[in-house]
């Protein structure tokens, strides 16, 4: 419990770093981030070998026509210069990620002549510039957020020919819902008076962004959503919880039994869950009261926040299964382990989880199942492996009881140095079947020779 908590703190204060740190966005972070735009549909497009030469104020409207340079479009500057498309890449509920992707990724040292490069939108009336601009005297890229006429700190970096720039979201003033217009990207431009390199689009604006609502959203599924139970054993459902929000959420699953003298729990009721789509499975155990009868059933209430799920555990009787083993008796050294493959045949019509035991009859003798429990088929059989395991003071023979739901089978496991050699056992599932196929083919076999 007490390292759930500091992992929430942690998550939250790296959260909190997030927005007064932005170089910590420089990589990939342990954000949860949902896709906005991406290069295969991006909200700005623009024509490549379009680079044109336009000094004047910066704006659509006031511009001047522009020069055309033969050739500079093949330069290394031309080709850092030359836009190719502008989208918004990545959201969450903190932060806001725009792109701008080149012809060529912009790098020193014609990089100091070709800057900034400038990705604009306005939202609420407010005209705002994402920028990335390159610092000749120290070789490197520096990224504002330009909000009216204040200027604020954002991160960036740059991927093959892409610039990506970050900042919070929280800088925009904007809620959930509203628009970010009025898009487009731009090169060599300025916010008062500079020169234009290239503008994306040419002319107008890209497509315009809904600033999307984020919040998780939970869903509950069980394998299986009904349950039947032995008087004083237990019943046990896989419960997985679905986030098909946009953001990562704390988890608590709990669970209500309705009628007095059940019990239910989780191995692991808290736990962080991703977004977008991701899942994960949790166990949950119930146990009837001890004087419980057959036909008494129960409503067990499983929630995780505002996501439910209502089970029905009813007490019921079963045909005693059949358990075998691939072996009745093993040698093992002291300190080692011996197996046994163990079959389980269910009598019963319908599906069982059988909750396999095994007892020792002396001390130190270690037994372990993979797996346990056991789901078998109506009318099937299946199988788990049971290690034994002596310990370093075994010196004779240790029985090993093996039982599930009434039914037992008797194993012996001696040291290699005081037993007879391992002892085989035919009397295994499916036996039956492969006698009847060696007596036909033996048949078979001697009408062919007396023809």
């Amino acid at each position: 419990m007490i390292d759930n908590e500091k992992s929430k703190i942690l998550r939250r204060a790296s959260s909190l770093l997030a927005v007064l740190v932005f170089a910590s966005l420089l990589l990939p972070t342990g954000v949860f981030f949902a896709s906005a735009g991406s290069p295969d549909d991006p909200e700005i497009t623009d024509s490549t070998d379009d680079l044109c030469l336009s000094t004047g104020s910066g704006t659509v409207e006031e511009a001047p026509p522009p020069i055309e340079v033969p050739g500079f479009g093949g330069t290394a500057l031309g080709k850092m210069c030359d836009i190719v498309a502008a989208y918004v890449a990545l959201e969450d509920d903190v932060v806001l990620r725009v792109a701008i992707e080149m012809v060529q990724a912009p790098a020193f040292p014609e990089a100091a002549k070709a800057g900034p490069w400038a990705f604009r939108f306005t939202v609420n009336e407010t005209e705002c510039a994402a920028s990335c601009e390159a610092d000749s005297a120290n070789l490197m890229f520096t990224y504002t957020l330009t909000v009216g006429e204040e200027i604020k700190s954002a991160s960036g970096h740059m991927e093959n020919s892409t610039i990506f720039m970050t900042f919070p979201k929280v800088f925009l003033g904007a809620k959930p819902g509203e628009n970010l217009t009025g898009m487009y990207a731009e090169t060599g431009s300025l916010k008062a008076v500079g020169t234009i390199y290239d503008r994306a689009p040419d002319s107008g604006y890209g497509r315009d962004y809904t600033l999307m609502t984020c919040e998780a959203n939970i869903t509950l599924e069980s394998s299986p959503d009904t349950g039947r139970v032995l008087s004083g054993r237990k019943a046990v459902f896989s419960i997985t919880a679905t986030n098909t929000g946009n953001i990562g959420a704390d988890i608590n699953l709990s669970a209500e039994p309705s009628a007095s003298g059940w019990n239910a729990g989780f191995e692991e009721a808290d736990f962080f869950l991703d977004g977008n789509n991701t899942s994960e499975a949790r166990f949950l155990t119930v146990w009837p009261p001890e004087d419980a009868g057959v036909g008494d059933a129960c409503v067990v209430a499983v929630s995780a926040g505002n996501a439910t799920l209502n089970l029905t555990v009813e007490v019921v009787d079963i045909t005693k299964p059949v358990i075998t083993s691939d072996y009745l008796e093993r040698g093992v050294d002291t300190k080692e382990s011996a197996e046994f493959t163990i079959y389980v045949t269910n009598k019963d019509s319908e599906k069982w989880s059988f909750d396999l035991e095994a007892a020792a009859s002396e001390e130190g003798w270690e037994c372990a199942f993979e797996p346990n429990p056991l789901e078998v088929e109506g009318l099937n059989w299946a199988e788990t492996k049971l290690t034994v395991t002596a310990p370093a003071s075994a010196s004779g023979p240790c029985m090993i009881t093996v039982s599930a739901c009434g039914a037992k089978l008797e194993l012996e496991v001696f040291t290699k140095d005081a037993g007879p050699a391992d002892t085989k056992n035919v009397s295994l599932p499916g036996f039956g079947v492969l006698l009847c196929i060696g007596g036909v083919g033996a048949v078979l076999l001697w009408q062919r020779k007396n023809r």
